[in-house]
């Protein structure tokens, strides 16, 4: 019986061990010094969906109870991924994460920058911490950037056909991915030169599922892989 029970504890940890899902090394290395083992059963479902519907532009929905590991079952796949391209001049928006509340915004921003930063992905916070002035000069990386016209406005004129590198350039932000609450999400599509949804590929929503819906129609009409997570309750906080 020992032996067997041994046996079947060496084949869990071969199939539920950190190193099972293949993610990158660095990420690995930060889950070891949080003290974790293994991974939790929503994690090793939602981190391979991820990374497949990443390539096959898949939508998620995830619902499990709070304190499940749903956090880290997004986190994880989308550093791996977007960590296989990044560099210094290499950043642009690729992830939006949407939470219906200052204060769950800035908790998944910090879960969310250990985990980007061991792998070279810049991250950001705009939940109304600080001013919008503020939050733009960490999103675009250029304090002299100013307000411009909205991008609602039919009348914005678009890229010409002679537009230079350096305009192109000026639609690049200074990080990777953005941990943002709907009101300041809105307010950086309007005001903040260079922010735009060109060049996202995953969207997380924590909020009404509209929200994803409405994203969508703004990122140009690029088929963008989302991530709905919700708590198997319905006593979630919705979005002003």
């Amino acid at each position: 019986i020992g032996d067997q029970s041994t046996t079947d504890d060496t084949s869990a940890a071969s199939r539920f061990g950190l190193d099972s899902l293949k993610l990158d090394a660095r990420l690995i290395a930060v889950l070891k010094a949080d003290g974790y083992k293994s991974y939790f059963p929503v994690q090793t479902n939602v981190i391979p969906a991820v990374i497949r519907g990443s390539i096959e532009q898949r939508d998620i929905a995830v619902c499990s109870p709070t304190g499940s590991g749903k956090t880290l079952a997004y986190v994880l796949p989308i550093c791996h991924l977007l960590c296989q391209e990044v560099s210094d001049r290499s950043h642009c928006l690729r992830a939006l994460v949407v939470s219906p509340s200052r204060e769950l915004s800035v908790q998944l921003y910090c879960v969310f920058e250990k985990f980007a930063r061991s792998v070279g992905v810049a991250i950001g916070l705009s939940a109304g911490q600080k001013s919008l002035a503020d939050e733009q000069a960490v999103i675009v990386g250029d304090t002299s950037l100013t307000l411009f016209e909205s991008p609602f406005n039919s009348n914005r004129a678009s890229h010409s056909e002679d537009a230079t590198e350096a305009d192109t350039d000026t639609d690049r932000t200074a990080i990777d991915v953005l941990v943002c609450t709907p009101g300041r999400l809105v307010d950086h599509l309007t005001h903040t030169q260079g922010f735009n949804l060109q060049h996202l590929q995953f969207l997380k929503d924590r909020t009404r599922i509209g929200y994803i819906a409405f994203i969508k129609r703004l990122s140009l009409d690029t088929p963008l892989p989302s991530m709905r997570l919700s708590n198997n309750n319905n006593n979630s906080r919705q979005p002003r």
